[in-house]
């Protein structure tokens, strides 16, 4: 992916930042994908806007739950921060985090109760 990047708020990693390879990500658990705007071209850009949206449920690092927040960085190498996902970018996007809540760690297809149930946790 050139254009953009994928991580999740982790507590317990020093800058609460961990990035995630799109092509393994794995969507099976009650997520929230924070999307930037066009000047969200760094990670903590968006590792701030998923703290915001856990405080906006009313939770801080100190609660315990089950559920990820992922977010998406556009373009960190790109020194102008204007620059936005491209149409060819949000497909590619989109396709990728389709397919993670139809397909397990293998890549075989789900059930369709199980598929169902994933997009529910978005």
């Amino acid at each position: 992916m050139s254009k953009y990047q994928i991580g999740r708020r982790n507590i317990t990693k020093e800058n609460k930042w961990e990035n995630i390879d799109i092509n393994n990500i794995n969507i099976c658990k009650p997520t929230v994908i924070c999307i930037g705007g066009r000047g969200s071209n760094q990670p903590r850009h968006l590792n701030y806007l998923c703290r915001l949206a856990k405080s906006l449920m009313g939770l801080s690092d100190d609660h315990e739950i089950a559920v990820d927040f992922l977010g998406i960085v556009h373009d960190p190498n790109n020194k102008f921060w204007f620059t936005g996902l491209t149409y060819k970018d949000k497909l590619q996007l989109a396709d990728k985090l389709l397919l993670s809540m139809c397909k397990n760690e293998n890549g075989k297809l789900l059930q369709e109760n199980q598929i169902i149930k994933n997009f529910n946790k978005i």
